[in-house]
């Protein structure tokens, strides 16, 4: 390799690096304000957000686009977590991966744009996780206890 080259490939290196850096951010920054939109109270916030703003989803959409082009090492990762195993979390350099993506739809088109792509990735992650938390005894409770009405007679309303 010539050093033109491996300075060509530190600079990718960095510009990668940098895009998953910013990626992890805008998507936090986004999350929590999609979220903050359809809140029902606190404990609701609170439980969806990590639902979606995790390396388990960004794993998973990032494997089922299938198109990067990873190192041997990541490839070898990937093919050898098992998908289909209930509870397997997604190698992490999937998470990685999709950061890496969101930072550079930022650079290259803006906030407006990702924000519209994020929010339409994880509109159906927003529906399932609220789903789960409505019919999550814990959560049902709080929501009854901040909004002051008895669980006795909301049993009969569910």
């Amino acid at each position: 390799m010539t050093q033109s080259t491996l300075s060509n490939l530190q600079d990718h290196l960095s510009l990668v690096s940098f895009q998953e850096f910013l990626g992890d951010r805008l998507v936090n920054l986004i999350t929590v304000l999609t979220v903050e939109e359809v809140k029902i109270n606190k404990c609701h916030h609170t439980a969806v957000c990590p639902v979606i703003c995790n390396n388990g989803t960004f794993g998973w959409i990032s494997y089922l686009d299938r198109g990067a082009d990873l190192s041997p090492q990541d490839r070898e990762e990937v093919e050898g977590w098992d998908h289909l195993q209930p509870g397997a979390r997604p190698p992490k350099v999937l998470a990685d991966l999709f950061e890496a993506v969101v930072g550079a739809v930022f650079l290259q088109h803006g906030s407006l744009r990702l924000d519209n792509w994020l929010r339409t990735i994880f509109g159906p992650t927003l529906g399932a996780a609220t789903k789960d938390c409505w019919y999550s005894t814990t959560w049902t409770l709080a929501f009854y206890r901040d909004h002051q009405i008895s669980t006795f007679s909301c049993a009969f309303h569910l």
